[in-house]
């Protein structure tokens, strides 16, 4: 009896046992067949998801990448950018003939000079490009101990460039390279880097001795640098026989404004006149119908003033030039000053007054010549 009661708890025991399993393979098959469904509806839903996308880059990147395209061609249309509507105007300041280098009374005058002129520009936002005269000013302030006020007027904001005033005094190209790497050296020793010479005409290849000396742009520019062109334009013969800067210092073919108002690469020395040259040559800047404006109404050459005529007759030039905007072109117009004396204040006054007018009304920007310089190499590209 006991076999059998044996027998009959096995037999439930293994029921029970199988119905176990049955129970928890059905649910693992459950589960599996649910993860299974759920893979299923992935596959189904995440190509939704990247339709989608695709969908969203078809319709908006071309969109995107054609209005691109068409901002490039909207620039490329206005590479003249506003330069066809803007005269670019400045004053260069010849600081020279105090022959202060040894002389310190000498030099804090010339200073203050220059210190009281340039305080008048800055009250009217407009700054003075000032070319000093190494062997003279410079050296003045280094033996002054004042070489500090050459910085000072770079703070202020005015550009400090280099007035050589050697061209006639060399027949022999070497020395006179060598002479303006000093010079340009002297200014660079009082925590200055230049880039601008005026007073480099010669005879001799002064074009080359500007590029090899390290200078990247000219002011300044007479008559007598056409003494090294291999040929005179017509109406200018007579420069052959000019000897000195003083006696040939108007600017060259002035009134000619498509060529005075137009800074150009000289193709060399001997043709500096014709546009053209290779990158490494120097920008000229002829700088218009201006030039000195001391002798404005007086006349070329001798003895002159400062006057209310001087400003009138500027008046008329700005007018000119404004009327012979090359829209393609960079368009300058620019004025010397030697100091020298300073012209009266009154004078000064009565002409930036006038020059102010112009900038307000947007047709006149005045800048420095480094940054004449700058514009010119930016439209260049």
């Amino acid at each position: 009896m006991s076999d059998n009661k044996t027998k009959v708890i096995k037999i439930i025991l293994i029921i029970l046992f199988i119905g176990l399993v049955s129970f928890i393979s059905f649910n693992l098959g459950k589960s599996t067949d649910d993860l299974e469904d759920n893979k299923i509806k992935n596959i189904v839903e995440e190509p939704e998801i990247e339709l989608n996308i695709a969908e969203e880059n078809i319709v908006e990147e071309p969109e995107i990448g054609l209005n691109i395209v068409e901002e490039n061609i909207v620039e490329k249309k206005k590479i003249p950018r506003n330069l066809e509507d803007t005269l670019y105007m400045g004053m260069s300041i010849h600081v020279e003939g105090w022959k202060e280098a040894n002389n310190i009374i000498k030099y804090e005058n010339h200073a203050a000079e220059i210190d009281e002129f340039a305080a008048v520009f800055e009250e009217y936002n407009m700054p003075l490009t000032l070319e000093l005269r190494p062997d003279e000013f410079v050296v003045g302030s280094i033996n002054a101990e004042d070489s500090d006020f050459i910085l000072e007027l770079a703070e202020r904001g005015h550009d400090i460039q280099v007035h050589a005033d050697l061209g006639p005094k060399f027949s022999v190209l070497k020395p006179f390279i060598q002479t303006l790497k000093e010079y340009k050296g002297i200014i660079n020793s009082v925590g200055i880097e230049v880039n601008g010479v005026s007073g480099v005409c010669a005879e001799l290849d002064w074009v080359t001795a500007v590029k090899k000396s390290g200078f990247k742009f000219v002011t300044g520019v007479v008559e007598y640098c056409m003494k090294s062109l291999e040929e005179l334009p017509e109406g200018y013969e007579d420069i052959a026989d000019c000897d000195n800067p003083v006696l040939c210092h108007s600017r060259p073919m002035a009134s000619n404004l498509d060529f005075s108002m137009h800074p150009l690469r000289p193709i060399s020395a001997t043709n500096w006149i014709t546009d053209g040259g290779a990158k490494d040559m120097p920008v000229i800047f002829i700088g218009g119908n201006l030039g000195e404006i001391k002798c404005l109404s007086e006349g070329e050459y001798g003895k002159c003033d400062f006057d209310i005529d001087d400003v009138d007759i500027i008046k008329t030039r700005i007018d000119e030039a404004l009327e012979n905007l090359d829209p393609a072109r960079i368009n300058t117009l620019n004025m010397t000053i030697s100091i020298g004396k300073s012209p009266d204040e009154n004078f000064i006054r009565e002409l930036l007054d006038l020059i102010k007018t112009y900038v307000n009304e947007g047709n006149v920007e005045w800048i420095k010549m480094s940054e004449q310089y700058e514009r010119f190499l930016e439209w260049e590209k």
